[in-house]
């Protein structure tokens, strides 16, 4: 019986340690710097963070992107959803610093709501050189403790970090579809 209980644990081992070199190499290739989780480059500046996000488009997919994310925000519309809630909602255009963007201003509330956090939030496109736009977030804190603000505002961000990673993950006919969207309703009231 001894050399049983040997045989398995000499199989379930050797299970265990063909598995483990796989699964490093596998989380290598996914994030291959040391870092296993994206960070925020900036820190807030008072009460006002601007956060450039690692997304960049190009000019027809930009204003697609700005009603794909509208639509996010509009899903969060109920007082009481899920991660955030939005008060106040419009479309902005203009020029910042001699270039143009295009984006979404909005007053959000931070769940859980008990905590009382609130803050304005622009999310813009800004167009860089080459037909690019580059992607920001700038948030205002409105009200609530800034410790709290801080930590609850890092999660707001990231949740759109990940709705672009899903917009990339998109096949390329439900973003013809945006992009037809944003023709039909974006374009028209961001340009003119």
């Amino acid at each position: 019986s001894d050399w049983v209980m040997m045989a398995l644990g000499l199989s379930m081992g050797s299970t265990i340690m063909a598995s483990i070199y796989p699964a490093w190499v596998a989380s290598r290739l996914v994030t291959p710097s040391l870092e296993r989780a994206w960070r925020i480059p900036t820190k807030p500046r008072g009460d006002v963070w601007e956060i450039p996000l690692p997304f960049y488009a190009i000019r027809d997919e930009a204003y697609a992107i700005i009603r794909y994310l509208q639509e996010f925000m509009e899903g969060h519309a109920a007082p009481d959803s899920p991660d955030f809630s939005v008060v106040k909602f419009k479309r902005i255009k203009g020029e910042l610093e001699g270039k143009r963007y295009i984006g979404l201003e909005a007053e959000v509330r931070l769940a859980p709501y008990e905590a009382g956090v609130a803050q304005g939030t622009k999310l813009f496109l800004v167009e860089t050189e080459g037909g690019r736009w580059s992607l920001h977030i700038v948030a205002k804190r409105r009200m609530g403790p800034r410790d709290r603000w801080r930590r609850m505002h890092r999660h707001y961000v990231d949740l759109f970090r990940k709705q672009l990673l899903l917009w990339r993950s998109l096949p390329p006919s439900e973003r013809r579809r945006y992009v037809e969207k944003a023709d039909r309703y974006g374009k028209l009231n961001l340009e003119g």
